[in-house]
């Protein structure tokens, strides 16, 4: 399952990024499939990462994460809007570092 739930992410920030670009080049139609996608794929992290919580036993280490991660899911969310509509979002950028990094050192050294 661990390895569902990270390629998971792994997809999910591809087509973030993808979007992102899509939308920065002026491509709407390809921003709006790969966005679709993208929320598609942020509702199988976050079921992945419930069966994942469900697995360790409900821990508080994996409740933090999984907190973060459904606020990292709405930054990124939120960036993509925002960029849309023209918005400033320099701030949500540096949160999405910032919160992305606390996600991986969790997942990948706390909870490994």
């Amino acid at each position: 399952m661990i390895h569902i739930h990270t390629g998971l992410w792994a997809l999910l920030l591809v087509l973030f990024v993808l979007s992102f670009v899509m939308l920065r080049i002026g491509n709407e139609r390809g921003y709006n499939i790969l966005h679709m996608l993208a929320r598609l794929i942020m509702l199988l992290v976050v079921a992945s990462g419930f069966m994942l919580v469900s697995a360790y036993n409900f821990i508080p280490i994996t409740l933090l994460k999984g907190a973060l991660a459904i606020v990292l899911i709405g930054i990124m969310e939120m960036i993509l809007i925002r960029t849309h509509k023209g918005e400033r979002n320099a701030t949500l950028w540096v949160l999405f570092i910032i919160d992305l990094l606390a996600v991986m050192y969790i997942g990948y050294v706390k909870i490994g």
